[in-house]
């Protein structure tokens, strides 16, 4: 059988082998026969290697500029002080770190804790004032 002045079961290597422009696909499904159809699929099997699963990513609706600028802005807006960050980790009455721990069963020591807060108010604030920021430190 021909259509389109092609064999029946040749059109997709037709199309996928040479550089023609894109066919437009609703018209293109009114002329698919089923070994047409079986073909391409091989042909996409062996373009991924035997699998057939295509991965689709998804399509953000933000344009990369706007993610940019809402990324920028967001690191502007929150500062995170060292030293007040470092206190609220090792509270063993506040910390969100530690009641997480609790909750997936850890046994937590509340002296382990404390030790860890008296080395952060010992050595800590030595070396860096109540308004140094996480941001701000760097590898020098």
């Amino acid at each position: 059988m021909v259509k389109n002045d092609v064999p029946e079961g040749r059109i997709f290597e037709r199309i996928l082998s040479q550089n023609e422009p894109q066919k437009d696909v609703a018209n293109l499904k009114n002329d698919i026969s089923n070994s047409d159809l079986e073909n391409l699929m091989m042909l996409i099997k062996q373009y991924n290697n035997g699998s057939f699963e295509i991965q689709k990513k998804p399509i953000s609706r933000i344009s990369t500029s706007e993610k940019i600028k809402q990324s920028k802005s967001a690191k502007k807006t929150k500062s995170v002080y060292l030293l007040g960050e470092l206190r609220r980790f090792w509270d063993y009455d506040n910390s969100e770190y530690i009641k997480k721990k609790q909750l997936r069963g850890y046994d937590i020591q509340k002296r382990n804790y404390n030790e860890k807060l008296g080395i952060v108010n010992r050595y800590y604030t030595k070396c860096f004032t109540e308004d140094k920021k996480i941001q701000d430190l760097t590898t020098h």
